[in-house]
């Protein structure tokens, strides 16, 4: 029997090349990540289990509030290393929070940074090898 992947699927918006560069190159066990650039729109991100949305521009928060405020999409994670027009870092975070983000990152951040956020907002235990294993010893 062939085995399948569990791997959360996240789906990135990042516009900054570099970031998407380095998320690319930081292996995120147990998690496929694919990549838009913004402008995004709602339909390229409903099929993943997680959303990762750079927040540091204001078309970043609206798109993760137009994500968030539509029944049925996966959760989202907001990342942010800089604030914009003036607002601070902690500001667009908290913004991003009231606005539906289910987590909040600080660019950079480790890669099993990223990881425990989208099994936390997966709702999934957070080394999936360990379930597999209790599963396999409970069976």
């Amino acid at each position: 029997m062939g085995q399948t992947d569990k791997s959360l699927r996240i789906q990135v918006i990042e516009p900054d090349e570099k970031a998407r560069a380095w998320l690319a190159s930081a292996p995120v066990v147990g998690t496929r990540l694919s990549f838009l650039s913004l402008p995004a729109s709602i339909e390229q991100v409903q099929n993943a289990d997680a959303v990762l949305v750079s927040v540091d521009c204001q078309s970043g928060i609206d798109l993760l509030a137009s994500i968030c405020s539509r029944p049925g999409m996966p959760p989202v994670i907001a990342m942010g290393g800089d604030g914009y027009a003036g607002k601070t870092l902690e500001y667009v975070l908290l913004l991003a929070e009231l606005r539906g983000a289910a987590a909040t990152l600080i660019k950079p951040f480790e890669p099993q940074q990223l990881a425990a956020a989208a099994y936390s907002v997966c709702n999934r235990p957070t080394r999936p090898h360990d379930s597999a294993a209790r599963e396999r010893r409970a069976g």
